[in-house]
């Protein structure tokens, strides 16, 4: 399906760090209906939003000697605001808009985003669904000098001046957002930075990336799997967060969209009439304004959304730690040979996989008999409103996992490695993260593989037709049906 080059009258979206253009890959299907980036009221709310009715201010410490460092934030798990601390410390206090065109002139800037309104929200070209997926216009990637991308700026400064509203900021000139590791020539000027990374090799990699936006830009309400520390250098921006337990009400797109990660509805108008995002209202928020010199901690997982403030560009940081706990377990998993994965055809497999399924999740809910059932139904869900990116047929529904009137086939053997599978992965693994972002792993994790095993195209009716309670049942050793079921592929098949 990726291989497919189609020329579409779709308009390109591009991936989080915006390839050239004749980079991208075309959409598979011209004739897919357009689907909007978020889904957004068509009047504002009338249910009152949780977010900005009662929004918790985050922990503000003043602290000009940068304590404490970034192994201590990131030890603590909680968002915190460092007032001014940049500033006090940092050749950062001499940077404004002028001086940052004046020490950028001659750089080329790759994919500068000019948005068709205020939202920023990147699209993962890689993932599954992606082919099959259209959006409307409404974010370009072009390529333009720091020179030209700094007039742009200037041709709308006039507009963001006097008090204007974040209304008239959205619709004032370009709406700009460049984002890149930090360019050579500012890197000089943003020593010292060995408080900015815990004692890891994190700070020999340097994995700091720059945001320049204008007034009236706001990124998607995302989460990411790294800790960050926002350094504010050159004008406002505001975030509002929701700790990794709120998940569940943030309404995410599921992991196969291009837009996983990020939330299915519009932060400022949420349409709450759309299964699963009735419970978007009812999340508890944080706030938090930052400005030049203040540095925000914002934890892994974390949900977050920033609009940049006006009157002034903004400037910021995010210089990020790899989170180790977090890529040791699922490198672990996800490097794993299963039982399943070992099977010759393809229908055993899917036999495999849905044994596999129901024991990792009942032994996730501590053993409770159908309580997959209840996870997956959860799952689906997650799914309402692209169903038909998905290919059923009447013939499947009895041959995704059931083998005829007896049910799902499995055997002494396939019950014992699967029991060693799911101990690896929950009791040795999954347990180990932290409880409030485990339930997002294992969610991934079952999408994944089962788009892996099952493929693309069957996952949801996959999960759709296996888990109505149908029996399991052994089949016997020295039967033949036993014999070609539980075949395993040799290691020069794959």
């Amino acid at each position: 399906m990726r291989l497919l080059i189609l020329l579409c009258a779709a308009a390109l979206v591009p991936a989080p760090f915006y390839p050239r253009e004749e980079e991208l890959p075309r959409r598979a299907s011209c004739e897919a209906p357009l689907t909007p980036l978020i889904s957004s009221a068509a009047a504002p709310a009338a249910v009152e939003h949780a977010a900005l009715a009662s929004a918790e201010p985050i922990a503000r410490v003043r602290s000009a000697s940068l304590s404490p460092s970034a192994a201590e934030l990131i030890a603590r798990r909680q968002p915190l605001l460092l007032h001014g601390t940049a500033v006090d410390t940092w050749p950062a206090r001499v940077w404004t808009w002028d001086t940052l065109a004046a020490r950028l002139d001659g750089e080329e800037f790759v994919g500068v985003a000019r948005l068709a309104g205020g939202l920023y929200a990147p699209v993962d070209v890689k993932a599954a669904l992606e082919p099959r997926l259209r959006y409307p216009a409404g974010l370009e990637a072009v390529n333009m000098s720091a020179r030209a991308f700094f007039a742009a700026v200037e041709r709308a400064r006039p507009l963001h001046q006097g008090g204007t509203s974040r209304a008239a900021w959205r619709a004032a000139g370009d709406r700009l957002v460049h984002f890149s590791q930090v360019p050579p020539r500012m890197k000089p000027a943003l020593e010292p930075q060995a408080w900015m990374y815990p004692p890891t090799d994190d700070s020999k990699t340097r994995l700091q990336y720059v945001w320049l936006s204008t007034p009236g830009v706001r990124t998607h309400t995302h989460f990411d799997s790294d800790p960050n520390l926002f350094v504010q250098l050159i004008g406002e921006k505001r975030f509002f967060l929701w700790a990794p337990n709120q998940t569940a009400r943030m309404c995410p797109f599921p992991r196969l969209h291009p837009l996983w990660h990020k939330s299915r509805v519009d932060f400022e108008k949420p349409d709450l009439t759309i299964a699963p995002c009735e419970g978007y209202n009812k999340s508890h928020a944080f706030v938090a304004d930052v400005g030049p010199g203040d540095v925000l901690y914002v934890p892994p997982y974390w949900w977050h959304t920033v609009e940049t403030l006006g009157p002034s560009p903004s400037l910021s940081l995010s210089t990020l730690s790899r989170w180790p706990q977090l890529y040791i377990h699922l490198n672990a998993i996800y490097s794993h040979e299963f039982f399943f994965d070992s099977l010759q055809s393809y229908t055993s497999r899917l036999y495999g996989l849905r044994l596999f399924l129901t024991q990792l999740l009942r032994k996730a809910a501590g053993g409770e008999a159908g309580s997959e059932n209840t996870f997956i139904a959860t799952l689906v869900r997650q799914y309402t409103g692209f169903e038909d990116l998905f290919e059923r047929d009447p013939d499947d529904e009895q041959k995704l996992c059931v083998l005829d009137e007896r049910g799902t086939p499995t055997c002494r053997n396939c019950l014992g490695r699967t029991s060693f599978d799911v101990t690896i992965v929950w009791d040795e693994h999954l347990t180990q993260l932290p409880e409030d972002v485990r339930p997002t792993v294992l969610s991934e994790f079952i999408e994944e593989v089962t788009q892996f095993v099952v493929g693309t195209n069957k996952t949801l009716p996959f999960w759709e037709q296996c888990f109505k309670g149908q029996r399991f049942f052994l089949t016997k050793g020295d039967s033949k049906e036993h014999s070609e079921l539980w075949t395993e592929a040799s290691k020069e098949e794959g």
